[in-house]
């Protein structure tokens, strides 16, 4: 298992904690700082199981709708970054399990979900993540820029290489969810200044339809900035925006010091 090979290894889990993010869409968004209250609702692929979903410090979260480009505001999308242990792990994956379970890894990754999901399991505490990203990245700066995986003595493992099949995959059927590690939580999240250290939006959304978020924000002082494409406020497939907002975080990781900016 997954887990035993991260445990087992003589790696120091030495590298900084990085934000968990978690994506959604506007009009989802919208509901969720209004209330002040991130809850769990139910997943598909664990038996509709009540879940929040996080990414280690990517928007890597793909829309039914992420595609059409005639989507309108409510479709953009919305990251907001979490403070430290904020978030209570309940299952950890070193990829998307939702994209597992419909079938998007069947190229690369013949593994049937219902059947050995468990065997691919992180243990599920940020130690054995941090753990995870030095043996598989040896840095977080690799990590996030995705630079080439390092030389471990763990790809003996079978359980290893067939992660690490995924990691280095090339095709172009498959998307950086692969490549990014997926936190779970089946507990709700309150929103405020403590929990939540910046919220990513879409300009537009700002500029029409934000003003009650922006109040809303200020009154429970969350920090917020902006992203566009191209430098325009157009609409357009939410997808195409995923890059914008990874620069944003990108540099919010930069300005904070949680990262090297020479890497």
């Amino acid at each position: 298992m997954l887990k035993t090979v991260i445990e087992k290894s003589s790696v120091c889990a030495d590298l900084r904690l990085l934000p968990l993010v978690h994506t959604t869409t506007f009009e989802k968004a919208k509901k969720i700082i209004m209330s002040g209250y991130l809850d769990a609702t139910p997943c598909y692929a664990f038996k509709d199981e009540k879940l929040n979903y996080f990414f280690y410090s990517k928007a890597e979260y793909r829309h039914k709708f992420g595609n059409d480009s005639d989507s309108n505001i409510n479709d953009l999308y919305v990251t907001f970054i979490f403070s430290d242990n904020v978030v209570s792990p309940y299952r950890i994956f070193p990829f998307d399990t939702g994209a597992w379970a419909a079938g998007l890894y069947n190229n690369i990754f013949k593994r049937d979900f219902e059947i050995e999901k468990d065997k691919f399991q992180i243990t599920n505490n940020y130690e054995s993540l941090v753990k995870y990203i030095k043996i598989v990245w040896g840095n977080n700066e690799n990590y996030l820029n995705e630079n080439s995986l390092s030389e471990f003595d763990e790809s003996n493992y079978a359980c290893f290489k067939d992660v690490i099949g995924i990691l280095a995959s090339k095709t172009e059927n498959v998307d950086n969810r692969k490549r990014t590690p997926e936190i779970s939580s089946n507990s709700g999240i309150l929103i405020n200044n403590e929990t939540v250290r910046l919220i990513v939006l879409h300009k537009s959304a700002l500029m029409t339809d934000g003003q009650s978020i922006k109040k809303e924000c200020e009154k429970r002082g969350i920090r917020y900035i902006h992203y566009s494409h191209n430098k325009t406020n157009e609409y357009g497939a939410p997808n195409i925006f995923l890059g914008c907002i990874q620069e944003r975080l990108y540099d919010f990781l930069i300005a904070e010091g949680i990262i090297n900016e020479e890497n």
